[in-house]
């Protein structure tokens, strides 16, 4: 086979969990191939301002395109677009990941602004005329997929994203190094992700405020401030807590793990996740985790987690105060239940469905 990824998706100075994806499974998949496939990255013309942050993984081809006319020979026989869009070449059968749905399902300009939803709902339906198959990372984004855009349920495959090895409880050291790098001075709980209206940050300050908690953690919120992120912060200043949050900005991958394994509990009450990377890398470290109960949450993190309505501030601040009785028992089990998520295992998934096309 010869194959191609469209990874646009991939150039960012702050890498999250497409770009991650993306990084990732190419990697798992290189190292699976038999020795007469071949692979090529393909990036979006217009990207090529940001070249010098263009991902160059080792003895792969990295090319340039542009929509169907660009390069002329493709060179492949399969296209697989990993952020929600695959361009349509003639005489090669592709293949488009789409994440989530939430901007198109919520309706909501909190979330997303109306312009963006349209925009993304057209170019979805445009690319499910042609693509030959579809993948989600899990099976809420199956369904949402099936439902908002009217796709056949045979040309839809769940294929769960794995998790990096480093994510794994780490000993004092590791975490007294991060704690001193951040500042980080009495225990806390911690929010990975970014600080958003999407990711109900504003929600989450407020309910931490109305927790017992509270009086005697910090709340710890990494991630890049995102739409709306604003009214996070000044929810912060609201309820008196300038001294008890700690907003870090983006955190470095190497950091996580440590950052993860030092908290007394992981906060996650998003609206919903296509599939929520920080639910297992939380579990994988050991930590307690609460999330919200729609969306992929409950379906990706088993029975190991707390799930609390999103939209309600009182059950995730009760949720909050509950985090630190969830058993050890129960904590071991969901560090074992987050490491069956591999890349090897979703690498493998993906070729099988680019063998069936290629038949």
């Amino acid at each position: 086979m010869r194959i191609g990824f469209e990874a646009s998706g991939v150039i960012t100075n702050n890498p999250t969990g497409i770009a991650h994806y993306i990084s990732k499974l190419i990697s798992a998949i290189s190292s699976e191939i038999e020795d007469n496939d071949a692979l090529a990255v393909f990036y979006k013309l217009s990207r090529s301002g940001k070249r010098f942050n263009w991902w160059k993984p080792e003895n792969l081809n990295v090319k340039n395109y542009y929509k169907s006319y660009w390069p002329i020979d493709k060179g492949v026989d399969i296209i697989h677009g990993l952020d929600g869009y695959v361009p349509y070449w003639n005489n090669v059968k592709s293949v488009v990941t789409i994440h989530d749905l939430l901007a198109l399902k919520s309706g909501n300009e909190n979330i997303a602004p109306k312009k963006f939803v349209l925009k993304k709902e057209k170019v979805y339906k445009k690319i499910l005329e042609y693509a030959d198959s579809v993948i989600t990372c899990s099976e809420a984004t199956k369904r949402d997929v099936i439902k908002m855009l009217d796709v056949s349920p045979d040309k839809v495959n769940v294929i769960y994203h794995g998790i990096d090895e480093c994510y794994s409880p780490q000993n004092e050291a590791a975490i007294n190094r991060v704690m001193n790098k951040y500042e980080l001075k009495k225990e806390y709980l911690l929010f990975v992700g970014a600080i958003s209206k999407r990711k109900n940050t504003e929600r989450l300050v407020h309910a931490f405020s109305r927790s017992e908690v509270s009086r005697d953690l910090d709340l710890v919120l990494a991630g890049t401030i995102s739409y709306q992120g604003e009214k996070t912060l000044q929810a912060i200043t609201k309820y008196n807590l300038d001294d008890k949050v700690k907003v870090l900005g983006y955190v470095e991958t190497s950091d996580l793990p440590a950052l993860y394994s030092g908290a007394a509990g992981f906060v996650f009450p998003t609206f919903y996740e296509g599939f929520g990377f920080p639910i297992l890398e939380a579990m994988a470290c050991g930590t307690p985790v609460l999330a919200g109960n729609a969306g992929a949450a409950p379906e990706i993190s088993g029975n190991f987690v707390l799930h609390v309505d999103p939209l309600n501030t009182d059950e995730i601040a009760h949720g909050i105060d509950s985090l630190t009785a969830i058993p050890q028992e129960r904590i071991e089990q969901g560090i074992k239940y987050a490491g069956s998520f591999t890349w090897k295992h979703c690498a493998r998934q993906t070729l099988d469905i680019y063998r069936g096309l290629l038949q």
